[in-house]
Parts: C-alpha cells; structure tokens; sequence
C-alpha cells in the first residue's frame, strides 16, 4: 500500500514538472498568434536595438535546430555557429525564425548578418570595437 502511494505521488509530481517546464524558460520565446497554433511560421528580431541602415554587408550566416514530438532534437542554433556558417567574424544583427506543425514537427533558426574579418579590417572595425559599440 505504501509502495502504491510513493508511486502515485512520484507519478503526479513528474506530470506536473513536465507540464510546467521545470520553471526553465528559453532565452528566446518566438511570438505567438493565438493560444493553440496549429500552423506557425514567424521571423522576428533577437537583437531590439537593431537601425535599419546599420548593416553595411549583406553577408549572411544560418543555424537551425529541429525537434520532433519534443522528443528528438538535433542541430545547433547558436549565434557562434550561424556566424561561422556564413564566414561572420563581426556580428551586427541577429533574427530568429520559427516554424511549428501542430507541435508535433518544430524548427528553430538563427540568421545572423555581419562582416568577414577581411570585410572588418578594410572597414577598420575590430572586434573589440564592435562589442563596444554594441554596449
């Protein structure tokens, strides 16, 4: 009987932590068109302070993750990886881009816009310079 009741209780308390998320949240939470999404595809900013005129290139790196069931999740979206998939030495401006299929299929992506350390020197841009000026 006491077996039974430590069980039980071990059950709901794993329910209720998963449900809840174990009070985790992600760092970036993509927008939300309305309390179920079935379907979802946004692109939206990660960096707030962005000026439309501030990119002075057009050079342009990708990362993306994708998970299945929320059980399998394979990829790396770090802003670190996206820069070096497109050859950024200097970032200047980072988006994000969601899409979701009935929760069931999800795919996260980090776009990063910058410029090659060639790009930078030429520029006279160092990287101390640019994470000054992004303070």
């Amino acid at each position: 009987m006491k077996t039974l009741r430590t069980c039980s209780l071990l059950s709901i308390a794993a329910v209720v932590a998963a449900l809840t998320g174990c009070g985790i949240r992600a760092p970036v939470v993509p927008p939300v068109d309305g309390a179920l999404v079935n379907l979802s595809a946004v692109t939206f900013p990660v960096d707030t302070d962005f000026q439309p005129g501030a990119l002075s290139t057009r050079r342009e790196g990708r990362a993306e993750s994708m998970s299945i069931l929320g059980l399998v999740a394979l990829g790396e979206t770090g802003i670190a990886r996206a820069a070096e998939n497109g050859g950024i030495a200097v970032v200047q401006h980072v988006d994000a881009s969601y899409f979701n299929v009935l929760f069931v299929y999800q795919r996260y992506e980090t776009i990063v816009w910058g410029l090659s350390a060639e790009e930078a020197a030429a520029a006279g841009i160092t990287k101390d310079k640019a994470v000054a000026s992004a303070k």
